[in-house]
């Protein structure tokens, strides 16, 4: 620390050069609000490293459930739920489009086709985490022989 002469009146009095009382409350005004959004930063980054493993966590079962509501005709079973790994699958369709009839090679085919809106919802000890929405076909044999493709030769 360096020593000044500081000249009052006819004497010199030594006086320490440093800092000042409003300096340093200056300086720990600065120094808290730095820590301050460090600390909220650190705080967001948390949540978000939480969230980002949890959606780690659903995403094999989202693919399951997919791969699962594609065997299912959306016709005939319009809502249904399963468990998966600890996550509980919920799953629900409804008619997005008029019903048409199916078209094949020789003209109108045996069966009526609706396009279906399904949400698929993942829950997880009856915490809601995420829900996804897709599409599916559902059939239904309306005009020919039961149980018979309409690709056979009769």
């Amino acid at each position: 620390m360096a020593l000044r002469r500081v000249r009052i009146g006819r004497r010199s009095v030594r006086r320490r050069a440093g800092f000042t009382l409003l300096e340093a409350i200056v300086a720990l005004v600065v120094l808290s609000v730095a820590g301050g959004a460090l600390y909220g930063l650190f705080g967001a980054n948390l949540l978000a490293l939480g969230r980002s493993g949890e959606i780690a966590a659903q995403s094999p079962v989202v693919r399951h459930a997919l791969a699962r509501l594609a065997a299912v005709n959306a016709w005939q079973e319009s809502e249904g739920a399963f468990a998966h790994d600890g996550f509980e699958v919920a799953w629900r369709a409804s008619l997005a489009a008029p019903v048409r009839w199916g078209q094949g090679a020789e003209g109108a085919g045996y069966y009526d086709l609706g396009l279906y809106d399904v949400e698929v919802a993942v829950h997880k000890e009856g915490r809601r985490l995420g829900v996804w929405r897709t599409r599916l076909v559902g059939y239904h044999n309306a005009r020919g022989p039961a149980g018979e493709p309409p690709w056979s030769s009769r």
